[in-house]
């Protein structure tokens, strides 16, 4: 079941309160325990003040050029403990007839039905809020192929108007994102697993329930690279994809690198089926969904 609530939250807490009280709190990455706790954000979300502060800081730390944050100008880290982050997001409204519509529905992440690969829980701030449509799906069933077929849920259509929680969960809830009626802020809390990196997360076709690519995280974009290899490759090319083959923790990954491998040094090949489990990988000869475009992976 996806996981809106209206929150009648009294409290007001600042980032650093809600950080430390998700730190104590939140002891484990469960669905459970961080809707449980999901009032800290609500809390934060009462205060009124603090987030203007940022950006008043934001906008003189690039008149000073100190501003070097990782996300792109409409998302700002407020705080983080490697363990959880808390960020703002802004999402403004797009004009239909804007010649550069096409790369704002892009930057925004509008129109594009995609999964996390982490636990995101998000609460609307300012304006009326994102509509935005949610479907379920069971990751343990899917293989991660390009055009894999999925089984995708009904949808649930909600707004994040401000006040409402939402809680998008890892490799659960897919969801696509409109573009809001008037300029909006949301806040998000997201918990980092520590596997994140070797977790897919992935575009889909809702309307022909099928995955349509990887969504530009770490994952998808390391087999991206490991594609390249494909067309550009040497010597050295191919001992670290089979290193790779030999070692990575990732299934996915060690079964791209080896597929690479067999086009461009097939020779290399019948060790690795030897001497490792390579073999028995489901994804050995599936062309998985891969990343195909740069973007800060966390954002959407």
């Amino acid at each position: 079941m996806v996981l809106i609530a209206d929150l009648d939250e009294t409290r007001t807490i600042g980032p650093e309160e809600c950080l430390a009280l998700a730190g104590e709190l939140i002891r484990e990455n469960s669905v459970e325990a961080i809707w449980e706790n999901s009032w800290i954000l609500r809390a934060l979300a009462n205060d009124r003040s603090f987030l203007i502060k940022r950006y008043n800081e934001r906008l003189k730390s690039y008149w000073s050029g100190d501003e070097r944050d990782k996300y792109q100008p409409q998302s700002l880290e407020l705080a983080n403990n490697n363990r959880f982050y808390i960020r703002s997001n802004i999402w403004m409204p797009l004009a239909p007839s804007s010649k550069t519509l096409e790369f704002e529905q892009k930057l925004f992440a509008y129109e594009i039905p995609h999964d996390h690969n982490f636990q995101l829980l998000t609460v609307g701030y300012y304006g009326p809020g994102y509509p935005t449509d949610i479907y379920e799906y069971d990751a343990s069933r899917v293989t991660g192929a390009a055009g894999e077929n999925v089984e995708i849920s009904e949808k649930t259509e909600a707004i994040l108007s401000p006040g409402r929680m939402i809680f998008y969960r890892q490799s659960r809830d897919i969801h696509v994102q409109h573009t809001p009626s008037e300029m909006s802020v949301s806040l998000n809390l997201s918990l980092s697993d520590p596997d994140y990196d070797l977790i897919p997360q992935y575009v889909f076709d809702v309307n022909t329930n099928k995955i349509v690519g990887g969504a530009g995280d770490l994952h998808s974009n390391r087999l991206f690279l490991v594609d390249v290899f494909r067309a550009v490759n040497d010597s050295n090319s191919v001992e670290i994809l089979s290193d790779f083959v030999r070692h990575f923790d990732c299934p996915r990954t060690r079964a791209a690198a080896f597929q690479v491998l067999s086009e461009i040094e097939p020779d290399a090949c019948a060790p690795l089926l030897m001497k490792t489990d390579i073999g028995k990988i489901a994804y050995l000869n599936e062309r998985l969904a891969i990343g195909n475009a740069a973007r800060e992976y966390s954002r959407f």
